[in-house]
């Protein structure tokens, strides 16, 4: 009980200071039961409801310091989880599809506290993020892309305050991105490694990273 109380602690303190870090996370954890009825019954869906429940505490606490970004923060999870889960047909796969109507409000729907969800936001040691330093949220283009798979990933365009488009890759399904997020992690540290050495820099030797996020625990989107 002691180390529980001693993580959410720091779980608590890490929100309050990099909210921008740690608050889609915790949202998550908090959808961890959140999903479709037919994968409900599948023996791999197992759901911590202590963690989920952790979760949603937490998150109780952190509304009286981040109350705005944590309510836009939920708009734009929903936003993501919907267009994951979207029914398609066979024949759409690798065309682009308009969204259906009950969608079109969204795509003008602007959260100007909510960064661009796939962008990199440098984590702050003086845990200043000023509104404006990163692009926002300010709506998806009104069409997607379903790509093959099983699970028919989405390819979505989201536009950020900075008026660039900004391509993003939404499935829901068994895949779990978990393990791709920390490998992400690990070619950003080798980046820095290549870009601190001489040599390296000057051959401008780099790996292409892209970022790994999660609206719940089989939702995501990269």
């Amino acid at each position: 009980q002691t180390s529980r109380n001693a993580l959410a602690s720091l779980l608590k303190k890490m929100a309050i200071d990099h909210p921008y870090h740690t608050i889609c996370q915790l949202l998550a954890l908090a959808n961890g039961d959140r999903v479709k009825d037919k994968q409900r019954s599948r023996s791999s869906f197992v759901v911590d409801m202590d963690k989920k429940l952790a979760a949603e505490n937490l998150l109780k606490e952190l509304s009286s310091f981040h109350g705005a970004l944590i309510r836009q923060m939920k708009q734009m999870v929903e936003i993501y989880i919907r267009l994951a889960e979207l029914e398609t047909r066979k024949e759409d796969t690798n065309k682009k599809i308009s969204l259906p109507r009950e969608f079109r409000s969204i795509c003008q729907l602007e959260l100007a506290k909510v960064p661009v969800v796939t962008a990199t936001i440098p984590v702050d040691p003086n845990c200043r993020y000023e509104e404006g330093t990163f692009p926002h949220f300010s709506g998806l283009v009104d069409s997607i892309t379903i790509m093959n798979g099983i699970n028919a990933p989405k390819v979505i365009q989201c536009i950020g305050s900075d008026g660039n488009r900004y391509r993003q890759l939404a499935k829901s399904g068994n895949d779990d991105l978990r393990q791709d997020a920390v490998m992400e992690q690990f070619f950003s540290l080798v980046n820095m490694f290549l870009q601190n050495h001489r040599d390296t820099s000057e051959r401008r030797l780099r790996i292409r990273t892209y970022n790994v996020g999660m609206n719940a625990i089989n939702l995501h989107f990269s």
